[in-house]
């Protein structure tokens, strides 16, 4: 008898559930142009952050070069095998 491995895809934060952005003190749920190019249509935003820790953003994020946006992108669209990964509903 075989068991068949499990085996994930790939995935980027831009397109999980569990992101969130550090807002003022609160954690809030990004708009899809943050989640694509890293900058809000609602205003300025802050760091990513993971609701279930499971990648460290916000580190990633503070040792990321470039303009804020580019920072946001290489953090978000960044491949990773994540067991906690839920694809996010539409904005």
């Amino acid at each position: 008898m075989s068991h068949a491995a499990t085996q994930r895809t790939a995935v980027r934060c831009a397109d999980c559930r569990f992101l969130r952005v550090r807002e003022r003190g609160s954690l809030v749920e990004p708009d899809s142009a943050y989640r694509v190019g890293g900058a809000s249509i609602s205003g300025p935003m802050g760091s990513p952050v993971c609701l279930k820790a499971e990648c460290p953003l916000e580190a990633e994020f503070e040792r990321a070069t470039g303009s804020f946006s580019d920072r946001v992108v290489e953090v978000l669209w960044k491949l990773r095998d994540c067991p906690q990964f839920e694809l996010a509903g539409p904005a």
